[in-house]
């Protein structure tokens, strides 16, 4: 078995992913159509820095396979149904380039 259906194999979870795409002529943040994607989700509270520099307790970590244009403005529908901004975003590279996206909530 290949490495990446191994990898697969473990993206158990879906997670549903809003686009933030602007705002509307009230300043509230618009987003794109939900799109569902494979993941593992991964429970786990830690304090952590956003994108403003403001302490923030995360609810969890989720990796998926392949590249998605997630940024820091987006929403992730948890499985349990809560709905949450991204906090952080990383793409761990391997010898290809990026494999996949691990996203902090």
């Amino acid at each position: 078995m290949a490495f990446e259906d191994e990898f697969l194999d473990v993206m158990v979870d879906t997670v549903t992913w809003e686009k933030a795409t602007g705002v509307d002529e009230y300043a509230n943040p618009t987003y794109a159509d939900p799109v569902t994607l494979q993941c593992r989700f991964s429970p786990k509270a830690m304090r952590l820095l956003d994108v403003n520099g403001n302490e923030v307790l995360s609810k969890a970590s989720i990796h998926m396979a392949g590249d998605f244009d997630i940024g820091p403005e987006d929403l992730i529908t948890q499985p349990n149904g809560d709905v949450d901004p991204v906090i952080q975003v990383a793409r761990p590279p391997d010898g290809d380039g990026s494999h996949h996206v691990k996203v902090v909530v």
